[in-house]
């Protein structure tokens, strides 16, 4: 970093800051006061799906403890109450000032249990604790696939795709997946697209340590298998003008189709998809054994009692 502030430290020190703002948890009068950590963990005799996992208790209020969230240098304050929320809101704002954090007091908004975005997520409390995202987000998403999947072609004639493009649409996804975590898994096509160009690649994009390949190779084969035009394979190795740097252009890997017809389905909807973070009851699910032969039939399976066996024989 040269002489020049590290954002690490810049960011590390504000949250010290914060937790001297927060003051002391055992102090009645604090409103940030807190009597002791709750473990509300899965498969434990007392777990409550609508709880967090892990939270702290105000004995005295009887619910979970007010606290301030940060994402860099936005703040947002969580609260058992509206008056809870203005207290820790002012203590926070009033303490990192005195500390010479400034503070915008144009940008505070009132209390809500469906506030905006913070983020990049929309996160509501007033039914059950769900998240989703904005509709311009959403709209952009089914706009991006669609101009992605007009220009990627086909398995057997694959259109060419700009690099930075890609890169673009990439890191939009990657920012949903903060939101929607399901995407993750169809997001390898992307990748695999956007390195193909490096070395020790294979033709769908993976990494191949025991193989010595280079980006030509990879070119030739779809040359040599009619998926290309020589138009086009000229093209793709006139946009690499240095060895070290990306081209302009890159193939789709074949895993991109499918990735990108499964994101069509997940964004298939006209407004936002809404997740549950908290649930409100909980479901037993029971494995069993179970086998037919002939005309006979045989069962079993074993409840939450594990002493006891059901066992069943014949239709």
């Amino acid at each position: 970093m040269g002489f020049k502030p590290s954002p690490y430290l810049a960011i590390r020190f504000l949250a010290i800051a914060i937790d001297l703002a927060r003051g002391d948890p055992y102090d009645s009068s604090n409103p940030f006061h807190w009597s002791n950590v709750i473990l509300n963990l899965p498969c434990s005799d007392t777990f409550n799906p609508s709880l967090p996992w892990i939270y702290k208790w105000n004995e005295t209020a009887r619910a979970i403890s007010g606290d301030v969230v940060s994402f860099v240098d936005d703040f947002r304050i969580v609260g058992y109450s509206v008056e809870n929320c203005w207290q820790c809101g002012r203590r926070i704002a009033s303490r990192l000032q005195h500390m010479g954090v400034q503070d915008a007091a144009r940008k505070r908004k009132p209390p809500s249990l469906t506030l905006g975005a913070w983020a990049g997520t929309v996160a509501h409390t007033n039914e059950t604790v769900t998240k989703t995202v904005t509709q311009e987000k959403w709209l952009k998403a089914k706009i991006l696939l669609k101009e992605l999947r007009s220009e990627i072609g086909s398995k057997a004639k694959p259109g060419l795709m700009n690099h930075k493009r890609l890169e673009k649409a990439r890191g939009f996804f990657n920012h949903l997946s903060l939101t929607y975590e399901i995407i993750v898994p169809y997001l390898r096509g992307f990748h695999n697209t956007i390195d193909s160009w490096r070395e020790n690649r294979d033709v769908e994009g993976w990494r191949r340590e025991n193989e010595s390949s280079k980006w030509q190779d990879v070119l030739d084969y779809y040359l040599y298998n009619n998926k290309i035009l020589e138009d086009e394979y000229a093209d793709l190795l006139e946009s690499r003008s240095d060895p070290d740097s990306p081209p302009k252009l890159v193939l789709p890997a074949p895993r991109l189709f499918d990735d990108l017809k499964m994101l069509e389905t997940l964004f298939l909807g006209n407004t936002p998809a809404v997740f549950p973070i908290r649930f409100s009851s909980t479901a037993e699910v029971f494995y069993g054994f179970f086998d037919a032969s002939g005309t006979g039939l045989g069962s079993m399976f074993q409840g939450k009692d594990e002493t006891v066996i059901s066992i069943r024989i014949g239709t």
